[in-house]
């Protein structure tokens, strides 16, 4: 779970340039950042379209690095979202799992960001709208999807977990009661 709150469209402004810089960095490597030790043949992580990953998924474009998380603050369940410009925040406490040689990232790691997409859902009534999903479509044609969720015979929502979505079908089928939007999400900015 990242230590940041979840992304809100009252914090979205801040980010905003942020996922505009991402256009055309190149991911270099991807890491799951997990709460007990695992190895990436866990059953979990074995499914070549989707990944169940307990707290975050870090994606290093060279020196930089974006960090999705699930987060929560009060009633509000979103994703956190970290850009950073350093690879410095480490939390030692926890597990990470260099996930680069698994199926399917190879396919990713190399290929420049071309487009980044969200989906916003709103948890309980007066609420603000959070960050549910996130997309990261790439130079090789594909894309892949950080939502909330927990992996059964398919995604299925739950906040303190998240799926990582390799196939585009199961992610623009995949979407909770709270959204008006599949996980695949929209073009932003």
């Amino acid at each position: 779970m990242a230590a940041d709150p979840p992304m809100t469209d009252e914090r979205s402004a801040a980010l905003q340039g942020g996922f505009a810089s991402l256009i055309g960095e190149a991911v270099t490597s991807v890491w799951y950042v997990v709460s007990r030790p695992q190895v990436p043949a866990e059953s979990s992580w074995v499914n070549a379209k989707i990944h169940e990953v307990d707290l975050d998924v870090e994606l290093q474009l060279g020196a930089r690095a974006v960090t999705v998380g699930w987060s929560r603050e009060n009633l509000v369940e979103g994703l956190s979202v970290r850009i950073d410009d350093s690879l410095r925040h480490r939390d030692e406490s926890q597990s990470r799992i260099d996930v680069s040689s698994l199926a399917p990232w190879p396919i990713l790691i190399g290929s420049t960001i071309v487009e980044t997409a969200v989906a916003w859902h709103i948890t309980e009534d007066g609420c603000p709208e959070s960050v549910w999903s996130v997309r990261i479509a790439t130079s090789a044609q594909r894309s892949v999807v950080i939502a909330l969720g927990e992996l059964d015979d398919g995604p299925s929502y739950y906040p303190d977990a998240l799926v990582v979505i390799f196939d585009e079908s199961t992610a623009r089928q995949y979407r909770p009661a709270s959204s008006q939007s599949s996980a695949w999400g929209q073009v932003w900015p």
